[in-house]
């Protein structure tokens, strides 16, 4: 009888260490999942983050060159309004030749 005993304790024991096992696997697994879950996210927001500074880049690239073509016309029409002026000047000049 003592030796049943023994056995049957022996058994509960093992069925003991083999649930507690069991539960420790489960929950290492589900730790695992989360930080893949974490990482994947992380991941994802770096992505994320990349693409919006690529805009950000692009979108500034943009504006420089919008900016340095609205510079150019303005020194164009600088350029053509003192030309203009330059003739406007001289015909006055001449107008007034022709006056006195």
């Amino acid at each position: 009888a003592a030796k049943k005993e023994a056995i049957a304790k022996g058994a509960v024991e093992q069925a003991k260490a083999k649930y507690a096992a069991t539960q420790k696997a489960y929950k290492i697994k589900l730790e695992k999942e989360k930080a893949e879950a974490k990482a994947k996210q992380a991941a994802k927001n770096q992505e994320a983050e990349k693409k919006r500074q690529k805009t950000k880049a692009e979108e500034a690239k943009k504006a420089k060159a919008a900016k340095e073509k609205a510079d150019k016309k303005a020194q164009e029409a600088k350029k053509k309004k003192a030309q203009a002026d330059k003739k406007a000047a001289a015909k006055k000049k001449e107008s007034d030749k022709k006056a006195a």
